[in-house]
């Protein structure tokens, strides 16, 4: 008989809210590349364990020294994400400072209103 199985193969990281507009933007995911090898990425970017981003390559380009660099287990690469995904930087903004940003705006509607 079939076995029908359900795996995982891509974890959001977040500092916000799910109802902040623009989350994605800040988001960053734990994708699965290949078995048990693990990418952190941010806008087409792959982060190693030294807190260094490089744009991913095209699959034929990415030499055995940029995937030990870039590839993580899935242990290593959330504790990587949850590590980075508060320095994540928008225009000058880390998510803390989108947030107080986001309350202060709706402070001063209230305050209008």
């Amino acid at each position: 008989m079939l076995e029908v199985r359900v795996e995982p193969t891509r974890y959001t990281v977040s500092c916000l809210p799910e109802d902040f507009e623009g989350r994605d933007s800040w988001d960053l995911t734990v994708e699965l590349r290949s078995p048990g090898q693990w990418a952190v990425c941010w806008r087409g970017e792959c982060l190693s364990k030294s807190g260094r981003w490089s744009r991913e390559r095209q699959p034929s380009a990415r030499t055995d020294h940029w995937k030990r660099v870039y590839r993580h287990d899935l242990d290593t690469a959330l504790a990587l994400a949850r590590k980075y995904a508060p320095r994540v930087t928008i225009n000058g903004y880390t998510p803390a400072a989108a947030l107080a940003l986001e309350e202060a705006e709706a402070d001063q509607e209230v305050f209008r209103g």
